[in-house]
């Protein structure tokens, strides 16, 4: 009944009346999409609407899609077929973002697997390799550019992607594939799907390669080589059952484990594991009182970085073994309510609690976290048959929380032992071998962390105007907001770091990095103008769009801001440095008939900052001034284009990106940037990247594609990481 319901009231009073949530897997995707002929999403403001009617910035890729691209991983997809900000470090290490603002470990996009978190709270990123998910069993993968924190909440600052997976109760799917590639790569994955009549649907799906670095050649910009094969291991269990004919429970389950060579905030490289394990129990309940859905997840990340020699010169207590280790934990619940007043008005209210916690690092019996209680509340409402007007509101309540060891005074540092003896001293004896004749004072207690509570309210408005029966106005303005991410309040680590004295003599300075409980959130709003037309005679639609984006109280630590407490004492903390804003406009094309398939984007955009964070070394020269502006491209385009003829498929993607900077260490300096040494700006010149797969399926149930990835040249420089070589993969594939 929940199937034929939802196909009997999308065909009679359009798809933006139904009552169902932005979590429910109950949406039927795949059989909503062939009734209307393109994507339906609930990313947008929390009903199911065609992706032509939502109120804001969008673009979603198909499963199709997805099966023709030339990438092998998510971030490789996003960058064939949108316009989003892509950096590739090395294999399994991308950082993503919306319209510019691209750092390491990048905290300004939401990333979710139905609804469920997987961005990383604790350095506030995304770790793309450990998403558990096949790319066989994705149905789409929804991008929102721009703020929609008051849907998702904290953290969807600069924009959303929302990956969905098949339905276990709708769709079946049963694929395997081995793939095999340059770099050493050898990959399986599976994906099969069970049926208990119509009343339950379980899907188990397991995969993983491993492989070389993208550059055979990678060393640690510090010191010497200093790297690990990277791979990856996962497996996720879907569960859906049709309890009544008005009630759906889910179960979902996953977990995985990565290696890579990660690039850190300070732009260096470290060798990284990391574990994610999560459970998640969901239903969606048909009442009078409208259609209630309900979820609880929990996801426990584990992570180890290998810190040895991480900053040459630099004694740090910490953990044993030289292994930076951190665990986080997240625990959320959600209740809503999705609901029509008359024909014309659709409102959603929500509750949600979430709870974060992880290690201090490096010193593990300190805890740190926050607490949050949101409300929600959304209408929708349709004037005409031409306007509709959806308005959204977020209020949240954070509470963060320290405890454990605290110490507010002298911290046991000096500067009066030398260096071979600190070198040679073990992570374990070194703060008791340290003196207190030269002190470093940590400036907080836990109770100044305990005490600053955040209250933030989050918008979300959009007028859709459909003009003609061809095309379609879009003016819509977010308020989004990022919190600072844990290690903002958890970091404490006492360390030493050299001072050069001339005549190759060196000093040994007292330094503490440690949390900041001041750090107040950053504010991002985005006012844009949207315009799309379905050229009929070319199969296509077209789209345009110009926006205004302003980033209020940008907090950073890539890398963190310092500030001298006295003399040649150092404290390195977390902070607010500035504001800053961006302006531009977007194009672009999509299309498809029987045989072909073609679309493009383009994007300008400039980026204007007012920050007021620059370093400076000992001597007073000025050794980093922190920018945004110029970090992003001014050009960016991508295209895409396809044919199918009998049995063959052949699919080309390129990229084009104009010259953008990055801050770029300086490995000869002593200490190393953070620490003392300098940072320039490197520019990454302008490029161009072509991708291709070529398929021949043998049979309905058997095919085998090549995939060339960047095939233009032998390699590429996409950051300031070294740069990416070309790749070629062999796959093999079966349906069973």
């Amino acid at each position: 009944m929940f199937k034929n319901y939802l196909l009997a009231t999308a065909g009679f009073l359009t798809i933006g009346t139904l009552a169902l949530t932005a979590d429910a897997q109950s949406v039927d995707y795949g059989s909503l999409e062939q009734m209307f002929g393109e994507p339906v999403t609930t990313s947008a403001t929390g009903k199911p609407q065609r992706v032509s009617d939502v109120p804001m910035a969008m673009t979603i890729i198909t499963a199709e899609q997805i099966k023709r691209t030339a990438a092998v991983d998510i971030p490789g997809i996003l960058q064939e077929y949108t316009d989003l900000d892509v950096l590739d470090f090395t294999r399994g290490d991308s950082d993503v973002s919306v319209r510019g603002y691209d750092t390491t470990m990048e905290p300004r996009l939401l990333v979710l697997v139905n609804g469920r978190q997987v961005y990383v709270d604790y350095f506030g990123l995304t770790n793309w390799d450990a998403i558990p998910v096949e790319l066989a069993e994705i149905r789409q993968i929804e991008v929102v550019k721009g703020p929609n924190t008051a849907l998702f909440g904290f953290n969807a600052a600069a924009g959303v992607v929302n990956i969905i997976t098949m339905s276990p109760l709708y769709d079946t799917v049963n694929e395997a594939s081995v793939r095999i590639g340059s770099q050493g790569y050898k990959e399986v994955s599976a994906v099969g799907t069970a049926h208990l009549g119509d009343k339950l649907g379980v899907r188990l799906s397991a995969g993983g390669y491993n492989a070389n670095p993208f550059n055979d050649n990678l060393t640690n910009l510090l010191t010497a080589p200093l790297t690990q094969d990277p791979f990856r291991r996962a497996v996720n269990l879907d569960v859906l059952g049709q309890v009544t004919e008005d009630i759906q429970v889910g179960f979902e389950a996953s977990h995985s484990l990565v290696a890579q060579n990660q690039w850190m905030l300070a732009y260096f490289a470290r060798p990284n594991q990391l574990r994610s394990d999560s459970l998640k129990a969901s239903f969606s309940a048909d009442t009078g009182l409208g259609m209630i859905d309900g979820q609880v997840y929990k996801n426990i990340v584990t992570t180890s970085y290998d810190m040895v020699d991480a900053v040459p010169g630099v004694v740090s207590d910490l953990a044993v073994g030289d292994k930076l280790s951190t665990r986080e934990s997240v625990t959320s619940a959600k209740l809503q309510d999705l609901f029509k007043i008359g024909a014309d008005h659709t409102i959603r209210v929500a509750g949600e609690y979430r709870y974060n916690t992880m290690n201090s690092v490096p010193i593990e019996d300190v805890q740190a976290g926050y607490t949050v209680y949101s409300g929600s509340a959304m209408w929708d409402w349709t004037a005409t048959p031409q306007i509709d007007l959806n308005n959204a509101v977020r209020f949240d309540h954070l509470e963060p929380e320290r405890s454990g060891p605290s110490v507010n005074g002298p911290i046991p540092i000096t500067n009066n032992i030398p260096f071979p003896t600190l070198n040679a001293l073990t992570n374990a004896g070194l703060a008791n071998a340290l003196l207190t004749t030269n002190p470093v004072t940590w400036p907080y207690t836990n109770a100044d962390f305990n005490n600053h509570a955040i209250d933030e309210v989050s918008v979300n408005s959009g007028l859709v105007f459909k003009a003609t029966n061809l095309d379609t106005i879009r003016l819509s303005y977010g308020r989004g907001i990022q919190v600072p991410p844990l290690v903002d309040y958890a970091w404490y680590e006492p360390l030493i770091r050299p001072v050069p004295l001339g005549g190759g003599a060196t000093a040994s300075v007292p330094v503490l990095l440690n949390g900041n409980p001041t750090l107040t959130p950053t504010i991002v709003s985005n006012y844009e103008l949207g315009y799309t037309r379905d050229a009929q005679p070319l199969s296509s639609k077209l789209s345009a769009s110009v926006f205004y984006d302003t980033y209020k109280s940008l907090s950073s630590a890539d890398p963190f801001a310092y500030r001298a407490v006295t003399g040649n004492q150092t404290l390195l903390e977390g902070q607010n440095i500035g504001d800053s804003s961006s302006v531009g406009f977007e194009l672009g094309v999509d299309g498809h008939s029987d045989s072909w398939r073609w679309g493009a984007s383009y994007r300008f955009e400039s980026i204007y900052d007012n920050l007021n964070f620059t370093q400076y070394d000992q001597n007073g020269n000025l050794t980093f001034d922190m920018f945004y502006k110029g970090a992003a491209p001014h050009n960016l385009l991508t295209m895409h284009g396809g044919y199918t003829y009998r049995d063959w498929d052949f699919d080309l993607f390129g990229r084009y990106s104009s010259p953008f900077s990055l801050p770029n260490p300086n490995p000869q300096a002593e200490g190393y940037g953070l620490f003392g040494g300098t940072f320039s700006k490197y520019t990454v010149p302008a490029y161009v990247t072509l991708d291709a797969r070529i398929a021949y399926n043998v049979t309905d149930w058997a095919w085998v594609a090549i995939n060339l990835v960047n095939f233009q040249s032998n390699s590429t420089q996409f950051t300031n990481a070294p740069p990416v070589e070309r790749q070629g993969y062999l796959t093999v594939g079966v349906k069973f």
